[in-house]
């Protein structure tokens, strides 16, 4: 019965050995990331091989370790935020330890052009009328009362500080300075004062497109 066993034992052990044998021993590629102006490391940097799912992090060092990977060419690509991908072209021999230094450089990254000269113009003329103003003045440029995203005149004078507003059905319609009621508040149009809304009071009510007061400001 024990020679049995033993002979049972020594037939698995040869199992495992040869199948052993037969797998195809495997490397593994190790290197360093780092700035190529400063030399600094890049901890974080995603490495791994094109077109497969073989892969590894940099450690706080900036160093990697991917390990059995099958023998052959590959392509190491390895990114990093703010600089630009790099691929460094690598062969892998059986139980061999292959060494993969790569230095990245920084890029800026590039979008659209925006013009924000209209824009600036008209800030800089609202600022020197609140400046030269011989009264408390805070004005909003019609440029800026266009780029709003405001339903109605109202709702676009509501941001600015001291003022308040009186609503109906949650839609700005009457201007409130320093919380006084709508009825101490007088509204002009290029120096024109408006008649009032309200039939109780001179109230005036700005729940009406832009169209009718930006361009004329």
């Amino acid at each position: 019965m024990r020679r049995n066993v033993v002979q049972l034992l020594l037939l698995c052990l040869t199992m495992i050995l040869s199948g052993q044998n037969f797998a195809a021993p495997s490397g593994e590629i190790r290197g360093r990331v780092v700035d190529a102006e400063n030399g600094q490391a890049l901890p974080g940097a995603n490495v791994y091989l094109k077109d497969t799912n073989i892969g590894a992090a940099t450690d706080i060092r900036g160093e990697y370790v991917i390990h059995d990977v099958p023998p052959g060419s590959y392509t190491l690509v390895v990114n990093y935020i703010g600089y630009g991908a790099s691929e460094v072209d690598v062969r892998v021999s059986p139980n061999e330890t292959v060494s993969a230094d790569v230095q990245m450089d920084y890029t800026v990254l590039t979008g659209e052009d925006v013009v924000v000269t209209a824009q600036a113009r008209a800030q800089t003329e609202t600022i020197n009328q609140q400046i030269s103003a011989r009264t408390v003045k805070n004005i909003v440029s019609a440029t800026k009362i266009q780029e709003l995203p405001e339903a109605n005149a109202a709702e676009a004078v509501g941001r600015l500080p001291g003022v308040s507003l009186e609503r109906s059905g949650g839609e700005g319609t009457k201007v409130l300075i320093r919380g006084m009621g709508a009825k101490y508040t007088k509204v002009q149009v290029d120096g024109v004062d408006m008649t009032a809304t309200s039939s109780e009071d001179r109230s005036t009510d700005l729940e009406y497109d832009f169209a009718l007061y930006v361009g004329r400001h």
